[in-house]
């Protein structure tokens, strides 16, 4: 089973958490859509995997704080014992044969996280992933799709086995908390500081896998993030993000 996680702050606050939670669910086992409703390009994405896949939902609607939606969904999928966890943001979309690339290159044994790249929201062009340059031969799916090794990304896409949770979670222990609902959890996206330079959420997520998680960029298909869209087979003709200047504390 795959669980999706999709956070809807912006329609959460627009229609109410109730309403905006119902819609979601809906669309993403039905193509009924009432009057002038949209379906998030995320859900478009959780309907493809349901095509090769058992898929369970969870959506966080208007989480606030996106370290902590994120370190929740996370300690949800290690908790229920999934083959994969994909984390999906609710404007970004990869089309139907980028998502059987993403399925075919998972393994729910091999700890493993696989980017799905795609453009930030700026006028610059910049992919939210950055690449290792060590990493030079490639890892070709059964599906033909191309990954190549990768440090840090963006979760606009992101896909993790259930061994790389188990893992992470290992390493990080230290990082359990007591949640909102008295229910123990991991806090692997718990933003830090180290020699100036600001964690954020995903950074900081990446900074603690261990080295024994292989972290790989999906290198074939197309994205489209908020309208950018991406041939992912020029992702080494495009700018990345930067890698910190101190990196890999874990």
């Amino acid at each position: 089973m795959i669980l999706a996680s999709v956070i809807t702050y912006e329609l959460s606050k627009r229609l109410g958490k109730h309403k905006a939670a119902e819609m979601v669910h809906r669309h993403a086992v039905s193509s009924l859509e009432g009057p002038g409703e949209t379906v998030l390009p995320a859900i478009r994405v959780v309907r493809e995997l349901r095509r090769h896949a058992e898929v369970a939902l969870l959506h966080d609607a208007g989480g606030t704080s996106i370290g902590h939606a994120r370190s929740r969904a996370f300690s949800v999928a290690l908790e229920g014992d999934v083959d994969c966890w994909i984390s999906i943001d609710d404007d970004t979309e990869a089309d139907p044969l980028t998502v059987r690339h993403l399925v075919s290159s998972l393994d729910r044994d091999t700890p493993q996280i696989v980017i799905v790249p795609c453009l930030l929201r700026q006028d610059t062009q910049c992919l939210n992933v950055t690449m290792d340059p060590a990493g030079k031969l490639d890892r070709v799916t059964k599906t033909g799709a191309h990954l190549r090794r990768a440090l840090y990304g963006g979760f606009g896409i992101v896909a993790v086995t259930n061994a790389a949770l188990r893992a992470i979670h290992e390493a990080w222990r230290g990082l359990d908390y007591v949640d909102d609902d008295g229910k123990i959890r991991s806090g692997v996206f718990v933003e830090f500081i180290r020699d100036r330079w600001w964690f954020r959420e995903d950074y900081a997520f990446f900074d603690r896998v261990p080295s024994s998680v292989r972290v790989e960029a999906l290198c074939t298909g197309h994205t489209d993030h908020a309208g950018y869209k991406f041939d992912l087979e020029q992702l080494e003709n495009c700018p990345h993000i930067p890698r910190p200047p101190v990196a890999f504390a874990g």
